[in-house]
C-alpha cells in the first residue's frame, strides 16, 4: 500500500514547522530535545548547540504518531503506521 504524495507532503509541512519550533525552544535554552541532526546543523557549526555524546550503540525508543480525532486523513494516517510498522 502506498501513502499519496499530498498526504506526504503535508505530513513533512508540519514536521519541518515542529522542527522550528524545537530548534528556537532550544536556542531559548528550554532543554535538550533528540532531533535530526541536519535540523540544527548550522547552530551547531555556529557553536549556538552542542551536541550531547550517549553511550554508543543503538537508541531505541516509541513512537507514536497522533492527529485530530476524526480528521479527514485517519484513514491515510493509520497506513502510514501501517507501513511503519512493518
Amino acid at each position: 500500500m502506498s501513502i499519496q504524495f499530498r498526504n506526504i507532503l503535508c505530513i513533512y509541512t508540519r514536521y519541518f514547522t515542529l522542527s522550528a519550533a524545537i530548534r528556537q525552544l532550544l536556542l531559548a535554552d528550554v532543554g535538550v530535545s533528540f532531533v535530526y541532526r541536519s535540523v540544527v546543523q548550522a547552530e551547531l557549526a555556529a557553536g549556538k548547540l552542542v551536541e550531547l555524546p550517549l553511550a554508543s550503540g543503538r537508541l531505541a525508543h516509541d513512537l507514536d504518531l497522533v492527529y485530530v480525532k476524526d480528521s479527514f486523513f485517519a484513514g491515510d494516517y493509520a497506513a502510514l503506521a501501517a507501513q511503519l510498522r512493518s
